[in-house]
């Protein structure tokens, strides 16, 4: 290997072991241990029936309810079809499969998210957006600001 004035490697082979080696050491889990402390203070959400009920095999309803309920204009899948050609000859589904299994997952969680997420947590509120706190919190600092230079 060879080093420069400064000591450093200058050989590629060298540099490439040098930084391969310094950023699996970066990302190395350092094996903190267990955690489950940090969860201590926060009450359950999902009881053991509901959890059951999310582990449970999906059935045939579920899945035409979702196939039903996705959108018959929404982004075709990777084979160019709208949602509607599947919902109108759904026997015959091919490359919108994984819409499918997304959107039945999502069905079924849509019925207990209620319980995990606060009700504070507005982004979760259907019919409004993330964007909308963003433009709340800049009219608040804006009138902060308005405040803090005597305009009001």
């Amino acid at each position: 290997m060879e080093l420069d004035k400064r000591g450093d490697a200058t050989e590629e082979s060298k540099i490439n072991e040098t930084a391969t080696l310094y950023f699996q050491k970066l990302f190395m889990s350092n094996r903190v241990g267990d955690l489950s402390h940090l969860l201590q203070g926060i009450e359950e959400s999902i009881s053991l029936d509901i959890n059951t009920a999310l582990l449970s095999n999906y059935m045939e309803e579920e899945v035409f309810s979702a196939l039903k309920g996705i959108g018959p204009t929404k982004a075709p899948g990777p084979d160019g079809f709208l949602a509607l050609f599947f919902q109108r000859y759904w026997h015959i589904v091919a490359c919108v499969c994984y819409k499918i299994v997304a959107k039945t997952i999502a069905n079924r969680f849509q019925e207990v998210i209620g319980r995990c997420i606060e009700a504070a947590q507005s982004a979760f509120v259907p019919g409004r957006l993330i964007s909308d706190n963003v433009l709340l919190a800049y009219e608040i600092l804006h009138t902060f600001r308005q405040k803090r230079i005597g305009k009001k």
